[in-house]
């Protein structure tokens, strides 16, 4: 359904579409988007016979729509395009490859850096700092908060006062508590208890102010990079 709206509004517009299987590639990377199709297949290797390594749909269980986040792009010999994928599964830092095709991307020009030793989330533009924090809660050492590259997967407002007023999902897992609901799914949210901050004091989610988390909630939309680091 959502590619033939995507050619309706083509054709609207009096615009060409390239051929199924030769899309251009993004123009710059990181992009991100959703999925044109009803699955997204992504594989090991940029080949249609590689392995497939997860099967996304388009819309998740909760009605939200999947966002695909992708790092870098090549075409294959047959002039093929595709894109090389950010998953959000375990093992952290799983990345696949689907066709430029199945999905509508578009740059992405913002990125959270999260920093570990320094208790510190900024929000980038470029080299610009759009927001600041110092006041940061961290995992605990048995419930580390995962290195690596991630996205923004989906916000909103967890019930009860645990998660303060807004929560971003990340594409990141808990690597120990895989038995919580939803897997273990990392988040940066508020509190309601900023005295806390900082320190190490989560099972794993990023703490952030009430007044941040709204900031990160109006300027890092669904599809902004996350980057980890110590």
């Amino acid at each position: 359904m959502r590619r033939i709206i995507l050619l309706m509004l083509t054709a609207a517009l009096g615009l060409t579409l390239a051929p199924a299987g030769h899309a251009q590639l993004p123009a710059s990377f990181p992009a991100a988007g959703d999925i044109l199709d009803n699955v997204l297949t992504v594989r090991a290797r940029p080949a249609l016979d590689a392995r497939v390594i997860k099967r996304l749909p388009a819309v998740r269980s909760d009605q939200r729509l999947t966002i695909v986040h992708a790092t870098t792009g090549t075409t294959d010999a047959a002039g093929r395009a595709w894109v090389r994928v950010a998953l959000q599964m375990l093992p952290n830092n799983t990345k696949g490859w689907a066709l430029a095709d199945s999905v509508a991307l578009y740059p992405i020009r913002k990125r959270i850096v999260v920093d570990l030793s320094s208790h510190s989330v900024k929000l980038f533009r470029g080299n610009r700092v759009l927001v600041s924090t110092r006041k940061v809660g961290i995992g605990k050492r048995a419930t580390p908060t995962p290195l690596g590259y991630y996205y923004v997967a989906a916000g909103y407002r967890l019930p009860g006062r645990g998660y303060g007023v807004w929560a971003l999902e990340t594409s990141a897992y808990s690597p120990t508590l895989t038995d919580w609901p939803g897997g273990g799914k990392v988040g940066i949210h508020g509190t309601f208890n900023p005295g806390i901050l900082p320190g190490a004091v989560s099972h794993g989610c990023v703490r952030v102010p009430n007044a941040v988390i709204l900031q990160l909630k109006r300027l890092a939309p669904a599809g902004t990079a996350i980057i980890v680091r110590r």
